[in-house]
């Protein structure tokens, strides 16, 4: 808990998976770190194999995008999450199999490289 101006705050972290039917939904993040009062919301916005990696990269990042110029940071991490996906490109993907079929086949053709 924390006191600002007489006034108590408590961080509250959302942690996925959660589930659409029998679809694993484990994309977002939410976090709260005190120390440094920085707040981050992960809402991933397609499907990808890669998606809870990608999730965990950017609430770590979140520590220090008020640090210095927010753009740079955030340039810096797009940049991270697009080389981090060419490497994924160029190696066999591995799905959860508790994927539901027809969604493995679109993961499929999204992570191929002449996507």
């Amino acid at each position: 808990m924390t006191l600002i101006n007489n006034n108590h705050y408590r961080g509250i972290a959302v942690i996925s998976p959660m589930y659409d039917g029998e679809e694993k939904k484990d994309q977002d993040r939410a976090v709260w770190y005190d120390a440094s009062q920085t707040a981050c919301l992960c809402d991933a916005v397609t499907s990808s194999p890669y998606e809870v990696e990608a999730a965990d990269l950017a609430i770590i990042f979140s520590l220090v995008f008020f640090s210095g110029g927010v753009k740079s940071i955030l340039r810096t991490l797009c940049n991270l999450l697009i080389a981090l996906r060419a490497e994924k490109l160029h190696s066999e993907i591995h799905l959860p199999n508790d994927r539901p079929a027809s969604m493995q086949a679109i993961l499929r053709e999204a992570c191929s490289p002449e996507y």
